[in-house]
């Protein structure tokens, strides 16, 4: 071949190789649709009718129904489908609510409405969607607007409408029912700057924020102050019923009513909210003097096998003759707390049917004690606890931080504690650095006056233990010990006490520790020990003392036998 015709030969190839890749990347051409045969294609059934507030061109979807889930593609097909269910935050599920997707510049491109249980479907997501919104239909609330779901495969609602994967979504409404009213004196004078909450508030998604389109962001509907007409607003209240309190000063008054109600009345000094009516006299309890001025504290108690809990629903305060009433209470338990400027903290309970009842309350002179705690050498203990006790053996509750009752007291770094508000009687003050170390315990007498300052040592100069352990204690049979008293459980190292741990019967429990902190169903007691071996006493009443060697190692809890 010369070399011209071999020019030509690759100039050819070349120009060739040009065209295919040109070919290659032109895309197929779409066969165009004759007007007739997308007339014949439309749909057959009645178009929907869209509301004013939706774009007419935006396509209106049917709520979903079961006959509507086919079955789902694999995990990779993208999600082109969408359904959920608009839910009051805490309450039922909401029907008739709109339901729209937005493109990135806030227009509507697809709407539907939420059935009778409150859910919706989108058989097919037009692919500029890029927002969900909601918002009553046709007008009410603000317009919330809500993230689209990002997975790509089934999501945790199953199979989707149309054959596509779907996510389920929860959407959220705040509640609709608003409560209006008025707060008026005991002569029916409108009174401003009162204070009106409810029992019931509503609080929107915790710490998340709305995302607000349009409208008033939802606020918290807890308490509401009234106008200078004496008239108030709660907005957004959850469904049900609502107990209102008004509270100006000192003076207060409830009454129940319905979230949605308007025209409510509600008179300082009459409470509505239920038949119990419960009155009575604080006074002093060494002279009988009348204590004037003091806050009476009205919780509802609720006990249950474990515990109990009290829910504050009133506060008065005592006139002049140290009388105090309160009314429209529920009939149940309750429990009465104050704690009068000179006087210590006071208490009394109750169980109230519908009626009224008289409940009296008597308080004693508070007394002031400053407790320093030490080591045998003289050390100051820091952190120990110092607690108090009656000559029953109850625990006497005294302020500690932020003058907040409690069962006792720590010491600061110099191994004191400020004991405040003991009441004029005798006392047992006892002071531990944890369940598990020997307590030190001092008794006083505080009806006559109290001394500045009092000394308790522990017998033990150790703080803390390497181990903790445990013992079940049993009789010769095997069985759990029948024991009516306290047990002592003793460790020690060499002679020095390390542990000395107390265990009694209460309430169908064995209560385990200087704190008692512990409860069991059957007798355990427990001890702090040190890393090597220790001497173990246990003495317990109608029982001989029981001395065993506690090894390094040893499993808990260790039974051990009591012999009579």
């Amino acid at each position: 071949m010369t070399r011209p015709r071999l020019l030509a030969a690759l100039g050819i190839a070349l120009l060739s190789f040009v065209l295919w890749l040109l070919l290659r990347s032109e895309p197929a051409p779409e066969p165009q649709r004759l007007p007739a045969e997308e007339e014949a294609a439309a749909p057959t059934a009645p178009p929907v009718h869209v509301e004013d507030s939706v774009p007419a061109a935006v396509e209106r979807q049917a709520p979903p129904t079961p006959s509507d889930q086919r079955a789902a593609p694999g995990p990779s097909a993208p999600v082109t489908g969408l359904r959920g269910v608009v839910q009051e935050e805490g309450g039922p599920s909401l029907p008739d609510i709109l339901v729209e997707l937005l493109d990135a510049h806030g227009a509507t491109v697809q709407a539907t409405t939420t059935d009778a249980e409150g859910r919706f479907a989108f058989d097919q997501l037009a692919p500029d969607a890029a927002t969900i919104a909601t918002r009553p239909a046709p007008a009410g609330l603000p317009r919330i607007g809500h993230g689209m779901p990002r997975s790509r495969g089934p999501g945790p609602g199953g199979p989707g409408p149309g054959g596509a994967a779907s996510s389920t979504i929860r959407l959220w409404r705040p509640p609709s029912g608003a409560i209006t009213g008025i707060v008026v004196g005991d002569r029916g004078e409108p009174v401003a700057g009162a204070t009106v909450g409810t029992d019931r508030p509503y609080v929107s998604l915790g710490m998340v924020r709305w995302k607000v389109l349009e409208g008033e962001e939802p606020r918290m509907s807890a308490s509401a102050t009234t106008a200078a007409d004496g008239r108030f607003e709660l907005p957004f209240c959850r469904h049900g019923q609502h107990l209102l309190r008004a509270r100006l000063g000192e003076q207060s008054g409830s009454v129940k009513v319905d979230a949605d109600a308007a025209g409510v009345v509600i008179r300082l000094g009459t409470h509505l909210g239920g038949a119990v009516v419960l009155a009575g006299q604080l006074t002093d309890r060494i002279t009988g003097a009348p204590i004037a001025g003091a806050r009476i504290w009205i919780q509802r108690v609720r006990r249950a096998e474990h515990g109990s809990s009290a829910i504050g629903v009133a506060r008065v305060a005592t006139d002049l003759q140290g009388r105090y009433e309160v009314q429209g209470l529920e009939a149940g338990l309750y429990g009465l707390q104050t704690m009068p400027d000179g006087y210590a903290p006071a208490a009394a309970e109750g169980e109230f049917a519908d009626g009224n009842h008289v409940l009296d309350l008597t308080a004693l002179p508070a007394r002031q004690v400053r407790v320093r705690v030490v080591l045998p050498d003289g050390r100051p203990v820091k952190g120990a606890q110092v607690r108090v006790r009656d000559a029953a053996g109850g625990t006497v509750q005294v302020p500690a931080l932020m003058d907040m009752l409690g069962d006792g007291v720590r010491t600061d770094a110099e191994g004191v504690a400020r004991l405040r508000r003991m009441p004029a009687a005798v006392l047992t003050l006892s002071a531990a650095c944890a369940d598990f170390t020997a307590a030190g315990r001092i008794e006083l007498d505080l009806r006559q006056g109290a001394p500045e300052e009092v000394t308790i040592e522990l017998p033990s100069a150790v703080a803390s233990f390497a181990r903790q352990h445990f013992f079940k204690l049993l009789d010769v049979h095997g069985k759990p010990a029948v024991i009516e008293g306290t047990v002592v459980a003793s460790a020690f190292d060499g002679e020095q006490l390390l542990s000395r741990v107390e265990g009694r019967w209460r309430d169908g429990r064995f209560y385990l520790g200087n704190d008692q902190q512990y409860d069991f169903a059957e007798p355990i007691v427990a001890v702090g020990a040190s890393a090597g071996a220790c001497r173990i006493e246990i003495a317990a009443p109608g029982y001989q003392v029981e001395t065993l060697t506690l090894e390094p190692g040893a499993q808990s809890p260790t039974k051990v036998t009591l012999r009579r």
